[in-house]
């Protein structure tokens, strides 16, 4: 009897040890397989990003690569820290009802972006609710209202720079190259003291985001510090920056070619990549800030101008009337 549960025994333990060992197999199997893909992906992005840029600029590939875009940053100074007007203020939003297709969207969103570490779950005082916003191709695009959070905010002061200063020093120079940075909030990290105020609720659970969110008061103005000290050495010598788009421009080709690697190389070491799709390389004109560039003038973008080109004159009393009353009710809508 005693033979026989030992048998038994050591028949159990070698079943569980070729189970552990066929887990272990499959695991690295799909390991295997998403490195495979990952370093498949990464090729062809390459391949791409060389066919687009100049062969001049091959020693960065990797500033335009979008297979780096998923990883964050080192903590660092730049994490951005909220602070409150009263700090005993807490808040608390409720979950709006979604429809089928929302639900799937959200699920779909926190997967994504739990698999990337940029949330985490979380239980806090604080939190806000999520809504869907309807974007130009008729997708949802998944955001977080921070509108009770950001009433409570300290403000920063700091204020934008001026278009108009921008663009006066950019006149006289023929060579232009405008570089756009992509998903640049992603890489910057919130201060840990400060993540369990932007914590989002849904139906399934409450998050919070590790990296910069959207729609947050500061936001905007601190990204641009960060930009304005990334690119601090070449800033209003042959380069510009307004938030996410870099303007380059030089009244010589040579020289342009040397400012252009000058500010790619920062970049790189800045760990920021750019859209490959949005740049434009040693141009005579380009669109900066919605407005036309070159050497001889400025001037405005007529795509930006159309809704006022193809006004039609209202010569009916009661057509200028209904419209006058339209608008009203579009604003009423808008502030209610």
């Amino acid at each position: 009897m005693n033979r026989s549960k030992k048998n038994q025994t050591e028949v159990f333990a070698l079943f569980i040890k070729n189970i552990d060992r066929k887990i272990a197999y499959n695991t690295q199997c799909d390991l295997n397989a998403l490195n495979v893909s990952f370093i498949e992906k990464t090729t062809q992005n390459l391949k791409n990003i060389k066919a687009k840029l100049s062969s001049k600029y091959h020693e960065f590939l990797n500033v335009f690569d979008q297979a780096q875009l998923n990883k964050l940053l080192s903590h660092c100074f730049y994490d951005h820290k909220i602070e409150l007007i009263n700090d005993s203020t807490f808040f608390r939003c409720w979950i709006y009802w979604m429809f089928s297709v929302k639900l799937l969207k959200v699920k779909k969103y926190l997967n994504e972006n739990l698999s990337k570490k940029f949330i985490t779950s979380s239980q806090t005082l604080y939190f806000s609710s999520v809504l869907f916003v309807l974007k130009a191709n008729e997708d949802l695009q998944f955001c977080v209202n921070y509108q009770k959070l950001n009433v409570i905010f300290k403000r920063n002061r700091y204020s934008l720079s001026l278009i108009d200063e921008i663009i006066d020093k950019i006149v006289n120079c023929k060579h232009l190259t405008k570089l756009n940075i992509i998903s640049t909030f992603n890489k910057l990290w919130m201060h840990f003291n400060s993540e369990n105020y932007i914590i989002f609720i849904t139906a399934l659970e409450a998050y919070k985001y590790k990296m910069l969110s959207f729609k947050l008061t500061n936001e905007l103005i601190f990204f641009q510090q960060y930009m304005n000290d990334v690119l601090w050495n070449f800033l209003n010598d042959f380069c510009q920056v307004y938030l996410n788009d870099i303007l380059i421009y030089s009244k010589t080709r040579k020289k342009h070619r040397d400012h252009v690697k000058l500010v790619l190389n920062q970049l790189r070491e800045a760990e920021l990549q750019m859209n490959i799709q949005k740049c434009k390389f040693n141009v005579e004109e380009t669109v900066f800030l919605e407005v036309i560039v070159s050497e001889q003038d400025l001037r405005m973008n007529l795509s930006k101008m159309i809704v006022i080109v193809n006004w039609t004159t209202l010569i009916n009393l009661k057509e200028i009337q209904k419209s006058e009353l339209r608008e009203i009710c579009e604003l009423l809508l808008l502030f209610h």
